[in-house]
């Protein structure tokens, strides 16, 4: 059950000629499990600000290498705004040949673990809210409510 609910809009991309596209460094659109081969249609992009520095504007896109191909040559991928990226690039790659995003790693997903544990556990002690799976890495947590349960009580619960 835990990636299936992820897998169909992936596959429903794949049937209609149609490309998905996600800010998905987990794998959640990946034809088996977590991590593994990803569906041909699927589009992966993230960045370093989430993980390492938010100034440092440095990325990567995970896809089939038609659609990298496809993407290379565009000016504002090849840019990406002057000086700035060209910065973030030497940063990022000086943090990670020297292991430094390994600790900020390391660390992150420790605190992260423990809200997740946390949110999860408050969320699955309401009788009205089902945890669908626990998340095992991003920063996204699906829910699901019965029916006769209005939703947005739990977005006002949530906005306050």
């Amino acid at each position: 059950e835990s990636g299936k609910h992820k897998r169909r809009p992936a596959r429903m991309a794949a049937f209609n000629d149609q490309k998905k596209l996600g800010g998905d460094a987990q794998g959640d659109f990946s034809d088996s499990e977590r991590g593994q081969r990803r569906i041909g249609c699927c589009v992966s992009v993230s960045a370093f600000t989430k993980i390492f520095a938010p100034g440092v504007r440095c990325g990567w896109i995970e896809a089939p290498g038609a659609i990298i191909q496809s993407l290379v040559n565009y000016g504002y991928v090849q840019s990406q705004g002057g000086f700035a990226p060209f910065m973030g690039d030497l940063i990022m790659r000086h943090a990670l040949k020297s292991g430094r995003c390994d600790s900020v790693l390391d660390r992150l997903r420790m605190a992260y673990g423990r809200r997740s544990v946390t949110m999860c556990d408050i969320l699955a002690a309401d009788k009205r809210i089902q945890v669908v799976n626990r998340p095992l890495g991003g920063y996204f947590l699906w829910v699901r409510f019965p029916d006769n349960v209005d939703a947005t009580d739990f977005l006002e619960f949530c906005q306050n």
